[in-house]
Parts: C-alpha cells; structure tokens; sequence
C-alpha cells in the first residue's frame, strides 16, 4: 500500500510565546514519565489542571468539541486517581496536557491568522509485505529475524511460538516485514539506525531494502560504538576485502583476554565478508559478515552490516559515486491514500530523543494529522515500542465535526 507524501511546515516567529509556553509544559510532563506512579499522578494532575486553567479563560467557538474533549480527559483522569488506579491516572492526565497543549497553538495560529506555506519534506511511505516462511534446517528465531529484518518478538507472537521453542525444518512461520521508509530521495541510499534498515531508490522510487545491523549503543559504563549520521558518498567497492584491525577494537577485545592480529585476510573468518562498500565517512564501511544472525541489531563498531545475501546484490546494484544519507528516526508517520495515519515507534537506543511520546507528538503535528489522530493508540504505540506501523487513526465515530483539523508546529 503506497502512502502519500506529507508536508511538515515550520512554525513562525509569532507563535514564539506559546511554545515557550509548551515548552514548560513538555519539559514539565517529561518529569511525570519518570516519576513514580502516585507522585506522577500527582504531578500530571498539576500540569493537566493548570492547562485546562488557561484553557477555560477563553472562548473556543468552533473548536470547542476539542476543548469538550480536553476537559472530558482530565475528568476520567481524576475518576481514575480517586479509585487509586495510579497509572491509569497518570496516562490520561499525560494525554489531558497533551491535547490542552495542541488546542492552545491552534487557537494562537487562529487568532494570528498565521499563513505558512506547506512545503513538502520528507515523503513517507508504507512499504513491505506479509507472507509465509518455511523453515530451513538450522534456521533459528535469531537466524529468522536477521535474515528479513523483524523483530524476534513479533516473531515469536505472530506465530504463537513459545520462549525458547526451536524451530523444525519445513515449519511455516508468518512474517510481516511492514516499515515505513523514513525518507525518500531521487537517487541512492538512506540508511535509518533505529530500524535498522537500508532503501536503496533509483528515479526517485524505492528499489530495494536490506535489513542491516549498526554500532553498538552504549551501557552503564560500557563504551558505545554508534554509528555516525550524516550524508556520505560511495568511495570504494572491494571484494574479498582484508580486515585492518583498527587500534581501538584491538584494545577493546584485549581488555576482554582475545588477541587479534594486525589484519585478517579474506576468508570465513573475516567479519566483513566477501563484499564491502567504502564510504566517505572515516573508518565506516557497508560490508557482509561472518555472522549473519547479527544482522538486525546494534552489534557492529560503527560500520553497516548487511547479511551475506543481500550484500552480494547490494555489491552488484551500488556504482562508485552513489550518495547516501545515515539518519536517526525512531519515529516515523505516514498517512495512506485512504485517509489512514500510521506510526512507528522504535526504541530511542542512542538515547537521542530522550523523551519518545513527546517526540511522537511534534511529528504528529508537524504532519498536519493531530486532530484526525486517537491519541490513546498513539500512546500505546509509544509504549509498546513494537517497531512495525500501527494504525492510530481516530474514528469517524470518535471525531468532533466541528474539529478543523489542521495545525503548524516546529519539530520532528
């Protein structure tokens, strides 16, 4: 299913004071995620009334069904904290102060009469497919997953598999391998570090996508090896390349007791494989492996891991010069030709984003969607951190028909 291109609009200079405002406000709610579910409650109940406080000095004519709906939240939510029911409390005062926080830079555009052109950014689209795998023998979960980019988890849910369950030779697996392309450009490669995955595009359409693995994020003490954003160019194709340990991986696995000598040669035992691609960016390679259930996950030193297969073709399809962009975005929307919005959510790894639902919020609005999405599927969405595109299109029998629909903030 093909998903139309959204536009994202930046926000002017008259609305400064009302995102200042919504500044404390987001600053202020990410303090209630972390907090304890009582103490969060508490919080919530705070910044939701105080919200609704500077809501009600104001008359919201027609958008006053969303007003209606602001205040309907908060008063589930302080039902909920009178019951002791804690965190259900403290998800609908979060979304209370969520929808308080949109409707007041709606009313400020209105009032201002702001008119920004709509300039298309970032076209997303849904792209991938569900099918049907049949198991091959030592395939493993693991194995799996690596080879078509999904989750372990999904796997094991959508096939009803239990913890530890080894796979039999011949078994059917149900696979759905959905994503939403983070980017689109004209020519070459987008490479987006939290799906791990890489588009390849020719005349401006998708021509391919690799599952991939990046660097290793970083944990308590131990050291990250992230993979770098930015744009690159495709500078060397080697095949059967030699692997010239660099220093710093040297040191890292003496310290853990392993030698490693000065270059490993071209053979099964070298982790790049038979393939590699040489970028501009220092010290990072798109290459094969030695190890291909790593695929899908952070478990390189920075360079772009792409399982022995793929790599093969990837090799053959890249010519010299080919440009590329590494981006970070674990949360990406797309809106389908039927009117249907999509999110998906993946864990914020190298703890870029810090606070996901807010970051889900700015894309949200910044896409022009806010007001025909169900902000309680968007949460559970940013909860769940599945990492396939959910549906969080609001109803039509849950839609105000007095709502507008439209609004113009910064961010994403």
């Amino acid at each position: 299913m093909l998903l139309i291109p959204i536009a994202i609009e930046s926000i002017t200079a008259s609305v400064h004071v009302c995102g200042q405002r919504l500044g404390r406000v987001l600053a202020t709610l990410a303090l209630v995620l972390v907090a304890g579910t009582g103490i969060a409650a508490d919080l919530g109940n705070s910044e939701a009334l105080e919200t609704l406080g500077r809501l009600r000095s104001r008359d919201w004519e027609e958008l006053s069904p969303e007003f209606r709906s602001v205040e309907d939240t908060y008063a589930r939510a302080k039902a909920a904290a009178a019951r002791k029911e804690f965190p259900e409390a403290e998800r609908l005062f979060r979304l209370a102060t969520l929808k308080g926080a949109i409707l007041e830079r709606k009313g400020l555009e209105e009032e201002q009469a702001v008119a920004e052109a709509v300039e298309p950014d970032d076209s997303s689209r849904l792209v991938g497919d569900e099918f049907y795998y049949r198991v091959r023998k030592r395939d493993t979960v693991r194995l799996v997953a690596a080879k078509f980019g999904v989750s372990q988890r999904n796997i094991i849910r959508l096939n009803r598999l239990k913890k530890g369950e080894h796979l039999q030779a011949g078994q059917r697996l149900k696979i759905v391998t959905r994503r939403i392309v983070p980017k689109e450009i004209e020519q070459g490669i987008v490479i987006n570090i939290p799906d791990r995955t890489m588009y390849l595009f020719r005349d401006g359409k998708l021509a391919s996508m690799y599952p991939v693995a990046v660097g290793k994020p970083s944990f308590k003490e131990k050291r990250g090896w992230h993979t770098p954003t930015g744009n690159f160019t495709i500078v060397g194709k080697i095949r059967d390349p030699v692997w010239k340990v660099p220093l710093s991986i040297k040191n890292e696995m003496k310290s853990q007791g392993k030698d490693l000598p000065e270059e490993v040669p071209p053979g099964v035992g070298n982790p790049l494989g038979k393939y590699a691609l040489r970028t501009s960016i220092p010290g990072i390679l798109i290459h094969g492996t030695n190890a291909p259930a790593s695929i899908y996950g952070f478990s390189s030193h920075g360079c772009i891991r792409v399982y022995p297969d793929h790599m093969e073709q990837l090799f053959r399809d890249v010519r010299l010069k080919t440009l590329g962009e590494i981006v970070y975005r674990p949360v990406k929307v797309a809106q389908s030709e039927d009117g249907r919005v999509f999110m998906e959510v993946h864990p914020d790894v190298y703890d870029r984003v810090k606070n996901l639902e807010i970051e889900a919020w700015k894309i949200i609005t910044n896409n022009n969607v806010n007001a025909r999405v169900d902000w309680e599927k968007v949460m559970r969405a940013v909860d769940s951190r599945s990492g396939v595109p959910e549906d969080i299109t609001l109803e039509p029998s849950r839609v105000h028909s007095g709502s507008k629909g439209l609004l113009k903030v910064a961010g994403g």
